[in-house]
């Protein structure tokens, strides 16, 4: 510090925010309770050595709001000063063992945390969580493809309210995720576990091909209700870029995304319309809305809205009209809800398959490099998900 002790100094600032928080702060005693420390949202290194500075040289601090981007000469020049060190090699080490209101510095990795200990745990638990999904063997194909995965879990998520349980949502949810994962029951899923049931069962509406996941939508009895749901989607997401951004655009603005309207029953390494019927949301989709709605709540809004759409469609259209055809031909071969919940105890299983998924692991998402990122570079742990699919996808 070079002010004398004891002397009255004034801040102009454009940050309201900043300002906020230090009279929030004025309110309290210094120095700070680990409680209170610990509901620091941000920069709590900063926020208690500026504070500590303050004590001890008994100096008197009023910041001052000045408009942002109004010519003002030095605030223009304290925006230049700012980006400067933001890209600067030259950083500022704070020695945390000098924290006068903390009797220990909590840290994660040899990181300090710097925020409150609930929200760093939530990221943590998040981000771990998500790593183990997004490495899973099945996904291999969404870590190559350029993926927004912040409205693919809000649209997940739904409408269900985090503070209450409601039982609808939940089982709503659930259904979700099993189509995302591709857990439903098909005929070849449920193999797996009652080979001796189903080991000669096929498709049961074109009783022909075996039913995979993607069969179900690829069926000739399906295939027509598919694209007639495809056309009604793509003329609704246009109706909802009408109705909550007032924009109009011509059906080719988005039919004429490459790959995404596909219906293939074969493995491809593109996005195609069966993803987007699992629930993830192409990059490219979300930024042709975002371009238009100029919002990023709007757009996920319209996406979640969008996809909401399709899964109704799929499950009234598509789902449950298979499940009625399988009902009644378990009926026909006399098979019960009490059988299925059986283990097979013959010696009837299901051949194993030897797959090798060297080739698709990727060990660029572990360790929970996303809260390392989160807490280094600041932003969201999600953000560097998304640099990690961008690499993978060039």
């Amino acid at each position: 510090m070079i002010c004398p002790i004891g002397i009255k100094v004034n801040i102009f600032t454009d940050s309201q925010a900043t300002i906020d928080a230090f009279h929030n702060f004025q309110q309290l005693s210094f120095p700070f309770t680990s409680r209170q420390w610990s509901k620091i949202c941000s920069n709590s290194n900063l926020w208690i050595t500026l504070f500590t500075l303050l004590s001890d040289n008994e100096i008197d601090l009023t910041l001052t709001k000045v408009k942002a981007h109004a010519n003002n000469f030095y605030n223009e020049e304290a925006d230049k000063l700012a980006s400067n060190a933001h890209l600067s090699r030259d950083f500022l080490v704070i020695n945390d063992a000098f924290n006068p209101c903390l009797d220990y510095v909590p840290q994660w990795n040899n990181i300090t945390i710097e925020r409150r200990p609930r929200k760093f745990l939530t990221d943590i638990s998040w981000n771990r969580g998500f790593e183990s999904f997004f490495n899973l063997f099945r996904n291999h194909k969404y870590r190559s493809n350029n993926i927004h995965w912040s409205s693919t879990f809000a649209y997940v998520n739904g409408d269900s309210d985090t503070c209450v349980t409601n039982f609808v949502s939940s089982q709503k949810k659930a259904h979700r995720i099993k189509f995302m994962t591709e857990e439903l029951p098909t005929i070849e899923h449920m193999k797996k576990r009652r080979y001796d049931l189903y080991k000669d069962s096929k498709c049961p509406l074109c009783r022909y091909c075996s039913e995979n996941f993607v069969h179900v939508f690829t069926c000739t009895k399906s295939i027509n209700k598919i694209r007639f749901i495809q056309t009604k989607a793509i003329k609704h997401i246009m109706d909802l870029l009408y109705q909550h951004a007032n924009i109009k655009v011509d059906i080719t603005y988005f039919s004429s995304i490459p790959h995404i309207w596909d219906i293939d029953h074969r493995n491809t390494d593109t996005l195609n319309f069966i993803d987007i019927i699992k629930g993830f949301v192409p990059q490219i989709l979300f930024s042709k809305i975002l371009d238009k709605a100029k919002h990023n709540e709007m757009t996920s809004l319209i996406i979640s809205n969008f996809l909401d759409f399709i899964y109704t469609n799929i499950c009234e259209m598509v789902w449950n009209f298979r499940c009625n055809a399988q009902i009644e031909l378990e009926k026909q071969a006399g098979i019960t809800n009490r059988m299925k919940k059986l283990k097979n105890s013959s010696n009837n299983r299901r051949p194993n398959i030897d797959i090798n998924c060297d080739a698709f692991n990727s060990t660029l998402a572990n360790n929970s490099l996303g809260v390392v990122n989160k807490v280094v570079y600041g932003g969201s742990w999600l953000d560097f998900i998304n640099w990690v699919n961008q690499v993978l996808y060039l």
